[in-house]
């Protein structure tokens, strides 16, 4: 019997289309589950889309911050001597 085995195996693997004999059992077997392989790509595509959105706002969240930290003392003083204009121009707010 193991003869017999290992001739059929030896056939096999010296045959120049086994693989599409692979390939095509492979294919029968996972054609059932072919929607939920694709389902499961659009959620990957939409987690990677998700996580470039993420990173994208902490890159605007930081270059915000490092221009309040550049710009801070001279701009916090001419925001508030804006303010303060606007201060004595409005009789409103005086």
């Amino acid at each position: 019997m193991a003869a017999v085995i290992a001739t059929r195996a030896t056939i096999i693997e010296n045959s120049p289309f086994a693989s599409f004999g692979v390939f095509g059992i492979a294919a029968l077997v996972l054609t059932p589950v072919i929607p939920a392989m694709i389902a499961l790509a659009g959620a990957m595509t939409l987690l990677g889309i998700a996580s470039v959105g993420v990173g994208a706002g902490i890159l605007a969240l930081s270059v915000g911050l490092g221009y309040l930290s550049t710009v801070s003392v001279s701009g916090i003083n001419s925001v508030i001597q804006i303010f303060k204009k606007h201060n004595r121009i409005d009789p409103v707010y005086s």
